[in-house]
């Protein structure tokens, strides 16, 4: 059971002003009976309808997002767009999982599981996470043998082995199993060369899907399950 201004909150991404105002212009109907008080509880068998539209109920443990260019990762940024602004989430209720630069577009999770969130994002576990690299200079053999070995980006240590996949001369794709700040980006320029545009297709066991710049979907149980596995 949550409570019915917690739940519009988070399905339409608005303020609990915002939902209490609904509420006070007789906009909200529980179950075909006008809602009067914003802290009544509800549970997923519920009908909730805002303005006569029906507003979802369950909150989705793991969430898909295809972010795109211009939207940064944070809870809050005084010039951009958030994911959480972006995509009418709310911070408080979902974790993100593999943050992604502003100028990065692709695969993003969001869930509410903690766990979940420590065991794909731990350093322990080596989850992959793979990467469409396009670059403003040819790639060379010298090159991928580098990210095959590991790079020198003036850390502690070399990165990790990289998978590697020439696409075209200018284009690679990518699998690092390590998530250093701005690590490919670094990673390419201790190579002399520097990333045009990057995007992250997978995640894990997870491709990201059809989902146009900007749309986002709830994961099945399949999905979900498929994450949660020990050997990712």
């Amino acid at each position: 059971m949550e409570r019915i201004d917690k739940i519009l909150s988070h399905g339409l991404g608005w303020s609990r002003k915002e939902v209490k105002d609904a509420i006070k212009q007789k906009r909200v109907v529980l179950n075909n009976v006008i809602v009067k008080d914003s802290s009544i509880k509800v549970s997923d068998n519920d009908l909730i309808y805002v303005d006569e539209e029906l507003v979802k109920t369950t909150f989705d443990e793991v969430i898909m997002i295809h972010k795109p260019k211009g939207v940064v990762c944070s809870t809050t940024d005084p010039h951009l767009p958030t994911v959480f602004d972006f995509f009418k989430l709310s911070s408080k209720i979902y974790h993100m999982i593999g943050r992604l630069d502003q100028d990065t577009t692709g695969l993003l999770l969001l869930t509410k599981d903690g766990q979940l969130t420590h065991q794909l994002m731990s350093p322990h576990k080596k989850v992959m996470k793979y990467y469409r690299v396009n670059l403003l200079k040819p790639i060379t053999e010298e090159a991928i043998n580098k990210l095959r070995i590991g790079v020198d980006i003036q850390d502690e240590t070399l990165t990790a082995p990289a998978q590697v996949h020439q696409v075209s001369e200018h284009i690679i794709e990518l699998g690092i199993s390590e998530g250093r700040y701005h690590q490919i980006k670094r990673m390419m320029l201790a190579l002399d060369n520097e990333v045009v545009e990057l995007h992250r297709y997978r995640l894990g066991p997870l491709t990201l899907d059809s989902l146009n710049e900007g749309e986002w979907r709830a994961l099945t149980q399949s999905e979900i399950e498929s994450l949660k596995e020990k050997h990712i």
